[in-house]
């Protein structure tokens, strides 16, 4: 469900970007990494919150971090255990999002002459 609306999103900057007459497929990618980068900022956060509060223990970590497996077999209870983890790192992501939208609205809009116009 997450992928249909990390696609919709880049879909619709994408026509912004073909409305402002940019480089569509650019600003498609551009939103997918400021996505992926943005949730990775909010994972990272939520990260250090569990660590600092105790949930998990920075040691744990550490020796966990040398492998996928072992890094997902510890983490994986903390964010299914509570979603508002999972629901802060999305929102995150939605942020870049925003924020690549912000620019491409910022841009002006192209302006494309009608061929039909003065004919009477």
């Amino acid at each position: 469900m997450v992928i249909f609306l990390i696609v919709y999103m880049a879909y619709r900057n994408g026509l912004i970007a073909k409305l402002k007459g940019k480089n569509q497929v650019l600003w498609v990618l551009l939103t997918l990494v400021a996505f992926w980068m943005f949730a990775s900022l909010g994972g990272f956060i939520v990260l250090q919150i569990l660590i600092s509060t105790g949930q998990i223990n920075a040691n744990d970590y550490k020796a966990a971090s040398e492998t996928a497996d072992k890094l997902n077999d510890l983490l994986t209870p903390f964010l299914i255990s509570n979603p508002i983890h999972i629901i802060t790192i999305m929102a995150f992501g939605m942020g870049g999002y925003l924020l690549v939208r912000y620019i491409l609205e910022k841009m002006p809009n192209i302006n494309i002459p009608k061929d039909n116009e003065g004919v009477v």
